[in-house]
């Protein structure tokens, strides 16, 4: 990359990355549900929904308010 394009991509790259897992799926309550279940389609169990929805309230608290920031 040549220095020109990296002064450019300086003002949009992101501040801050956020990595996380997902919340327990069927597959962690009962791991006999991989072998006829692929992956791509193994839902969520209940608690894995609250657990979602608790990262993403917290995500959101991180994050700042509801509007959108620059950063």
């Amino acid at each position: 990359m040549n220095a020109k394009r990296i002064e450019d991509m300086i003002g949009v790259l992101p501040k801050r990355k956020i990595l996380m897992w997902h919340g327990e799926s069927q597959g962690n309550q009962n791991t006999m549900v991989s072998t006829i279940t692929p992956d791509h389609n193994m839902l969520s169990t209940t608690q894995g929904m609250i657990q979602a929805l608790h990262v993403g309230e917290h995500i959101r608290s991180v994050m700042g308010s509801d509007s959108c920031s620059p950063d």
